[in-house]
């Protein structure tokens, strides 16, 4: 895989934000050296309004705990930025 390919995968679940409602029918992973599909515990984020989320065992999204939130900014940084860019952006349109 090229380092500009990205690995998408179609969820079957087709699950929904907690917060806007949002189908989130897919999902990319960022890890370009060991792609591989979402599986329950992941973490993702909602492309329309940058909830942090995680898959639950039947792989539909729940709001991420306080305590995933913080690993999430220590251990995965840019991750954190993007969410905090795209909620950003989703929080201007909303008020």
């Amino acid at each position: 895989m090229n380092s500009l390919e990205l690995k998408t995968t179609r969820l079957m679940s087709r699950p929904h934000c907690p917060r806007c409602s949002t189908l989130l029918d897919a999902a990319t992973d960022t890890n370009l050296q060991d792609p591989r599909t979402p599986k329950p515990e992941d973490l993702t984020i909602c492309i329309k309004c940058g909830l942090l989320l995680v898959f639950t065992a039947d792989m539909s999204l729940r709001r991420a705990t306080i305590e995933e939130i913080a690993y999430l900014q220590l251990q995965h940084s840019k991750l954190w930025q993007m969410a905090e860019v795209i909620a950003r952006r989703y929080t201007s349109r909303v008020n």
